[in-house]
């Protein structure tokens, strides 16, 4: 069984040094840059990573019906700086 730490190294590992998501982790920080909500930026990159194909389904399914209910209930775009 994987643990909270095993499960975050793999994330990163996955979507910050994979090239197939570093254009979703550079339009993030442009995102942000530009003033864009956390939230609203958190829901572009989940969005960003669906459609380079992390989720089967696609991007804005990925966003709009995983990640975004997920950041709502949990308040997790206050986690980041």
């Amino acid at each position: 069984m994987s643990s909270p730490a095993d499960a975050f190294k793999y994330l990163t590992s996955v979507l910050l040094q994979n090239d197939r998501y570093r254009g979703a982790t550079t339009a993030y920080a442009a995102h942000r840059s530009a003033g864009m909500s956390k939230f609203d930026a958190a829901a572009e990159f989940a969005r960003d990573i669906g459609a380079r194909g992390y989720h089967h389904l696609g991007g804005d399914y990925y966003r709009d019906r995983v990640v975004a209910p997920i950041l709502r209930r949990h308040n997790l775009t206050g986690i980041d700086p």
